[in-house]
């Protein structure tokens, strides 16, 4: 079945996270941060945050998609002059630029307050789509389990 394309309008619905959003890093030893915001930000700039640096390591986790078959993380390091990162190809520097709805995954340092600031959003254009369908290969085995209680599908 076909159908004829058209203009979407994609519309936000609820409150919009503005200003300063501020989170508690605990005792665990990573954790995974959502941008918070329906805009871009840099997670370098986030880091350089008043506070940040003694809360967090200077190192980022980042899923792509594209690595692999079925997506891998993409280690990012700062070597104390600059990042460095694991798989693929790009620019570390690339790949702290977080997309709307997407997350990275930080290592603590002392923990505490974590800030991201509104001036921590960057210009959409230049974030890498790094949480994408990918193309199911038909000669990987599959493998669907479904689950009932005896009366009805869950």
């Amino acid at each position: 079945m076909t159908s004829g394309s058209g203009t979407t309008t994609l519309r936000p619905m609820g409150t919009l996270n503005v200003g300063t959003i501020s989170t508690t890093i605990a005792t665990q030893a990573y954790r995974v941060m959502a941008n918070p915001y329906a805009a871009p930000i840099d997670i370098n700039q986030v880091y350089l945050n008043s506070g940040n640096s003694n809360a967090i390591k200077r190192n980022f986790w980042i899923w792509d998609a594209t690595l692999g078959t079925a997506g891998a993380f993409r280690a990012i390091s700062w070597s104390g002059s600059d990042y460095s990162m694991t798989g693929g190809s790009g620019t570390a520097t690339d790949f702290l630029k977080i997309r709307s709805g997407h997350c990275f995954m930080t290592e603590r340092l002392n923990g505490g307050a974590f800030i991201i600031e509104e001036n921590d959003k960057i210009d959409g254009t230049t974030a890498p789509v790094i949480l994408g369908d990918q193309q199911m290969n038909s000669s990987i085995p599959q493998l669907s389990i479904s689950l009932f209680d005896g009366k009805q599908k869950m």
